[in-house]
């Protein structure tokens, strides 16, 4: 703009608009300007490949073969390795770019510019990637020789991710926005032969599978998708896999299933324009229909009774309860079962889901340090649970087991009058629940084939608990210091005892917070009076439980 850089004409919008500029935010740092001169490199290199495609007969006839239009090859700068081994390097070198660079997009292999060579030095046609708002990020290619393998795409990089793009994604905006809907194919040639055949609004999956991160791209954009993969077992597969991933992004599915042993390009170039998307409109259908189709056909009871379930497995995963619905009456229609027992199914699936969710919470966390007050909670709640499994029939004062003192301190709690808080409590969820099991459950902790008796034949139980026995504890070693503990049951003791003083001087210090604004608060001198000796209370108890922390309470204020 006038001559200006980047930043310059950034200045210049923001004053024209009447919009703050601020020196030294974010708007343009050197992190987000290296990523600006990366993406210039990949479009340099996407130039140099285009002009190779323009010279070299073999990979237009190719292309020809193809039935790709010069539109749609100009569209997506489909471009051409002529098999140099340094060319590419060679020509962004030349036109300022540092080696370094290159490396960092993936676009030389070695360490030194003397021995390096390109990435993609064999005769390939290359199919340039870019990220969702147009900026050249990759490269695919497939081999026109004999070279392995057949499809050599880029790594992923610092300006480009696999499992966050979609081949194709930026160049069927508009037509997403215009039919609110998006076709999803596997390779790069399906992309280019249906945008040919006229079928615009498409995008093929960059990896193996689709991916959440795809799934959340495409959801930004529309609501609706239509599996178009391959009608092999390969094509199946994924689009089983497909199915769950876009449901549960709030995405709906279709599929289509081209005719078996073609791929979309093959099957689109062998009918013609009308035909392919006559084809598609008729062959779509919702992917219930889909799965009882395909797992229906020459299958025994119990083959169709694990259709249904991965059908309704399928339908847990939709966010929308009303969708649910709406889906179990279809599949109750297609598949002639029930849907009062499709839907006892579906609850099933959920509950089991959503205890799923909450076991795994217990699961011991591997962070090398613990730095926020919720990883800190966790960790000694996952502390008292581990020392109640492993030493809850240790005698640790006269007749008093360790459970016995644990549960006790739990029921007896802080009192006075006019306010109240119990000695502890658990902020996880997860951890509060198999706490409450194993005080139900007391008399287990004393007897043997503990993991048996807890069990009570709940697996996820079974496996959390096996979790905590594995879980390494370091039986308080600054308390060993100060006392000289020497038997095991002393150490367990003083470590229990040290866990729980934290959580209740955690608990006493937030009611110190809380009665202290109320003393501010008061409206007159009896109310005032009241809430002082609370609040007097709370600050002696935690005096007591910080001293014996050896913690030092300032004054406040």
């Amino acid at each position: 703009m006038r001559g200006m850089d980047f930043v310059e004409a950034m200045k210049y919008l923001a004053e024209k608009y009447g919009i703050e500029w601020v020196e030294g935010e974010r708007q343009y740092d050197s992190k987000n300007q290296e990523k600006e001169s990366l993406h210039l490199l990949v479009d340099d290199a996407k130039e140099y490949y285009v002009s190779l495609l323009a010279k070299n007969e073999e990979a237009r006839a190719y292309l020809s073969r193809r039935h790709l239009s010069e539109s749609v090859l100009k569209d997506f700068a489909i471009g051409y390795s002529d098999g140099s081994r340094k060319g590419c390097m060679n020509h962004l070198l030349n036109k300022g770019y540092s080696f370094e660079a290159l490396q960092k997009v993936g676009l030389v292999i070695g360490d030194k510019v003397a021995s390096a060579v390109d990435f993609f030095r064999d005769k390939r046609i290359i199919f340039p990637i870019s990220n969702a708002i147009g900026k050249g990020v990759a490269f695919g290619a497939r081999t026109l020789g004999r070279a392995e393998p057949k499809y050599l795409n880029s790594n992923d990089n610092e300006v480009y991710s696999k499992s966050e793009t979609l081949y194709g994604f930026f160049q069927a905006k508009q037509a997403m926005r215009k039919e609110g809907h998006l076709y999803l194919v596997e390779g790069y040639t399906d992309v280019l032969a249906m945008v040919n055949l006229g079928v615009e609004a498409v995008a093929g999956i960059c990896g193996t599978s689709l991916t959440p991160a795809q799934v959340k791209l495409i959801n930004r954009r529309v609501k609706q998708v239509t599996l178009l993969l391959d009608h092999d077992e390969a094509g199946i597969h994924a689009t089983l896999r497909s199915i769950p991933l876009l449901l549960a992004g709030g995405v709906d599915v279709d599929v289509v299933l081209v005719p078996e042993g073609e791929d979309p390009a093959s099957f689109g170039n062998r009918v013609g324009k009308e035909a392919l998307h006559t084809y598609l409109k008729k062959e779509a259908t919702d992917f219930i229909t889909f799965m009882i189709r395909k797992g229906f056909k020459n299958s025994n009871p119990s083959n169709r009774t694990k259709v249904i379930h991965d059908i309704v497995t399928n339908i847990a995963t939709i966010p929308d309860t009303i969708k649910q619905a709406v889906y179990l009456n279809l599949c109750s229609e297609k598949s002639g079962i029930e849907v009062t027992t499709l839907k006892g199914q579906l609850e099933t699936i959920l509950k089991k889901k959503r205890r799923r969710t909450e076991w795994q919470q217990l699961s011991p966390k591997k962070e090398a340090t613990i730095t926020s007050d919720k990883k800190q909670d966790e960790q000694e709640e996952r502390v008292i649970l581990t020392l109640l499994l492993r030493y809850g029939h240790v005698e640790v004062q006269e007749g008093v087991t360790l459970a016995d003192y644990v549960f006790n301190i739990e029921e007896k709690g802080f009192n006075q009058e006019g306010g109240e808080v119990q000695g502890f409590a658990f902020f996880s969820k997860a951890y509060g629940t198999l706490y409450a099991f194993l005080k139900e459950k007391k008399e287990a902790l004393v007897g043997k084939n503990l993991l048996q008796q807890l069990s009570d034949g709940d697996e996820e139980r079974k496996q959390a608990i096996i979790a905590l026995l594995s879980t390494p504890i370091e039986l308080s070693p600054e308390w060993h210091k100060r006392e000289h503990l020497k038997s095991t049951e002393e150490k367990v003791f003083a470590t229990i005892r040290e866990v729980l003083l934290k959580k209740q001087f955690q608990i006493i210090r937030k009611e110190v917070a809380t009665r202290s604004q109320a003393l501010r608060d008061s409206e007159n001198n009896e109310e005032e009076e009241k809430r002082m000796q609370i609040y007097q209370w709370f600050k002696e108890r935690e005096k007591k439980v910080a001293q014996a922390l050896g913690i030092v309470v300032y004054p406040e204020g």
